[in-house]
């Protein structure tokens, strides 16, 4: 107690010192007094964990070839515990991160012996520390980048809400460019290497990497090596197993190797970067198959030498592309090798030549991907390195370097150079945006009827990010496309025809393929019309649900608000009818979307009465009239007819992946109409009530629809129903 009272503990913190909790602290302190130096190597690691909020002692033991015998850890939630565990010896212990230390007013008694602190502790105990004589330099400035800088402070600050949101199943990939570390150390203040160590450990802690699957840090990090060194090591310990990390190369990094050439620095960052797992990129192309495990790269000789087809074979399932490297600025003639942005590494001619290089390799990826979403990655912007100002469609373009943040989306091209840092900026944090993530197994085939295995439709849904389960058999299997849509058709031996949707069959009405594929056009514009303008209102209320914090997730005809909570749209009438749902019988309907959310989603109703009062009303599609001073008591509705509507929206909702999963007679404009009448999937089977049926369509084993022989159709019963013969037909009753 008197020791706590001398360093100014808190009452319940004496308690920690109780005569048990000394016992076993005493206890463990007996394995440090018992270790025999002749005998044995110890190691003792002594260290606070700022991720844990803990103080860590590891004891470990080994032989003398450097064999561990034994390992035993020690964690302690408050200072004093772990101070006593060590008899005040603290001699090469790390810590940088107890920033609590600077609150202690008696340091006498503690032995800080090799001890890695922060230059303020140092300063408070009286001591000198080892300063960083490149923390004292006057770091270069470009005073056309400067003034960019400022100019476009603003855009840095803001996070816009991008297009490519609307990938609900796409991938994201964070970024962010120029984050000039020297400036960020200098302006922190630090003196020391541990002054740095702290300071880029909480830039890296405001990135919030816990939901980054792929970062990729445009350049500039660093002019110093051993910063860059620094920062790729912390930052490899603060990222998941998951994230994979892609850097370029900025003007910067060259500076710290004046004596050696582009291509010996290019080697030097790409090595120590793949030590720590991660991937440089420099005139390169990144692409991930499959789970986005898989990682590989087609360097620049590669690009050039293979063929438009083998590129294409190879790249035939990846779900990310991303070509990258500095680019360099041979056609900007103001900032350039001759201002010295590169020192002496790069001189005006090589620069050219370097432009020119990438450049040519650009235009090759161009030529062979031009129908596929691609990120052009570079530390220099797009002007800079390349003569034309046209841009590729569908192509993505990440950039840095001139500090000039700009933020462009106009449905077809999507620039992001509105995460460069800068000089100025101390609370660097993380932009991202999706790509669509997805592969189409059969882009390189032609228009036409094409006849295709199990495993091609399988892989064909898998590239689209949809489940399915198809286990039936099969006697042929026949893919149509046309202007970039799919139609799936199965025959039977008999014959007979039907479209796929997922696993589920339906039958047509026709025999013949060629019908099919000549009619997609119709069937397609049939269905789409509708459909965008009620994907539209759909997208209205979703973006409205995620603004207050919830879901807005979309399926078929429901915008969920959460697990419980839904809005189901009517087709129809474009009615929305808000709910809580137990499950697909108890269903509890509401007046309004706000009359729900006050009772069942309380913290979202706060959230939307913000939404009110910042936004125009006329522009929020899920406002209501509503008074929150009376008791709205829900309607209990059992019927499941909204998850049939629903099933069929679903269903169409398919041509937003391209593909045609059903079929409609009697479209406007098709041609060759046959008369309204379906082709029986089964053959016919008597029921109990007396009279054949037979099985018309089939979405599962659950849900079948049966027509029996006097044109009586039962929808939504059982194939096991249909086999026992035990549906009833309602015209008999």
């Amino acid at each position: 107690p008197e020791f706590c009272k001398k360093y100014n503990y808190s009452k319940s913190e004496r308690l920690l010192f109780e005569e048990e909790k000394i016992d076993s602290i005493n206890k463990a302190k007996s394995y440090i007094v018992s270790l025999k130096d002749n005998e044995i190597l110890k190691q003792i690691e002594k260290y606070y964990n700022p991720f844990a909020q803990c103080f860590c002692v590891q004891l470990s033991l080994y032989d003398e070839v450097g064999k561990a015998l034994w390992e035993k850890s020690f964690t302690f939630k408050y200072f004093f515990d772990f101070l006593f565990f060590l008899n005040k010896d603290l001699s090469e212990a790390n810590l940088i991160f107890c920033e609590g230390l600077i609150n202690l007013r008696d340091f006498s008694e503690f032995n800080f012996e090799n001890s890695k602190l922060r230059s303020l502790v140092w300063t408070k105990l009286g001591r000198q520390c080892e300063k960083q004589s490149f923390l004292k330099q006057d770091p270069s400035n470009f005073e056309v980048i400067v003034k960019n800088e400022e100019e476009s402070h603003d855009v840095l600050l803001t996070d816009w809400s991008s297009t490519s949101d609307s990938f609900e199943d796409g991938r994201k990939i964070h970024y962010i460019t120029d984050l000039h570390l020297i400036h960020r150390l200098q302006n922190a203040g630090c003196v020391t290497r541990e002054d740095c160590i702290y300071t880029i450990q909480r830039i890296i802690n405001g990135f919030d990497l816990n939901n980054c699957g792929l970062l990729l840090i445009g350049g500039d990090v660093s002019s110093n090596y051993s910063i860059f060194c620094m920062f790729v090591e912390m930052l490899s310990c603060s990222i998941t197993r998951q994230c994979k990390v892609v850097f370029t190369l900025g003007n910067h990094e060259l500076w710290a190797f004046p004596d050696k050439s582009l291509e010996e620095i290019v080697q030097i960052y790409r090595g120590f970067l793949e030590e720590h797992g991660m991937k440089l990129l420099h005139n390169e192309l990144l692409y991930a198959n499959g789970d986005f495990s898989e990682w590989n790269i087609i360097p620049d000789t590669d690009i050039l030498m293979y063929s438009y087809q083998e590129i294409r074979e190879l790249l035939k399932t990846a779900r990310v592309h991303i070509f990258g490297g500095l680019g360099f600025s041979g056609y900007n003639e103001e900032v350039n090798a001759n201002i010295g942005v590169y020192k002496k590494v790069v001189n005006r001619d090589k620069e050219i030549l370097e432009t020119q290089k990438f450049e040519a390799l650009y235009d090759r990826i161009l030529y062979v991907l031009n129908d596929k979403e691609v990120v052009i990655f570079t530390h220099m912007p797009f002007e800079d390195w390349h003569m034309e100002p046209e841009r590729g469609k569908n192509f993505i373009y990440v950039s840095g370097h001139n500090h000039r943040n700009t933020f462009f989306e106009d449905g077809e091209i999507r620039i992001y150079s509105d995460n460069q840092i800068g000089y100025h900026c101390e609370t660097p944090r993380l932009k991202y945006f999706r790509v669509d993530g997805k592969y189409d197994w059969f882009l390189n085939y032609p228009d036409g009827i094409h006849k295709i295995t199990r495993d091609d439709y399988i892989e064909f849904y898998r590239g689209k990010n949809i489940c399915i389960t198809f286990n039936r058999d099969i006697h042929e299997l026949f893919m149509l496309k046309k202007n970039g849509y799919y139609c799936f058709i199965l025959k039977n031996a008999l014959g007979n025809l039907f479209i796929l949707n997922g696993g589920a069959i339906k039958s047509l009405t026709r025999s013949n393929l060629n019908y099919y594929y000549t009619n997609m056009d119709a069937q397609i514009a049939y269905i789409k019309t509708p459909l965008d303008k009620f994907w539209a209102i759909q997208k209205s209320i979703s973006n409205d649900i995620k603004k207050i914090g919830g879901s807005g997730y979309i399926h078929g005809t429901i915008v969920d608000i959460d697990y419980y909570n839904h809005i189901y749209i009517n087709p129809i009438d474009l009615k929305m009818t808000p709910y809580y749902a137990l499950d697909m019988i108890r269903k509890y309907v509401y007046p309004n979307i706000p009359a729900l959310l006050s009772q069942e989603c309380p913290e979202l109703y706060v959230n939307y009465k913000k939404l009110l009062e910042a936004e125009n009303r006329n522009e929020i599609a899920i406002k209501s009239d509503f008074d929150e001073t009376q008791k709205i008591k829900p309607i209990l509705y059992e019927n499941t007819d909204i998850y049939q509507a629903s099933r069929e929206i679903r269903k169409m909702q398919k041509l937003r992946s391209q593909i045609l999963t059903t079929w409609y007679d009697n479209v406007p404009g098709a041609a060759l109409l046959p008369d309204n009448h379906y082709r029986p999937i089964s053959k016919p089977r008597m029921m109990n009530c007396g009279m054949n049926a037979s099985i018309i369509d089939m979405q599962s084993s659950y849900d079948v629809t049966v027509e029996f022989e006097d044109g009586t159709v039962v929808e939504h019963t059982t194939r096991s129903k249909f086999m026992k013969g035990n549906i009833d037909n309602p015209n008999l009753k």
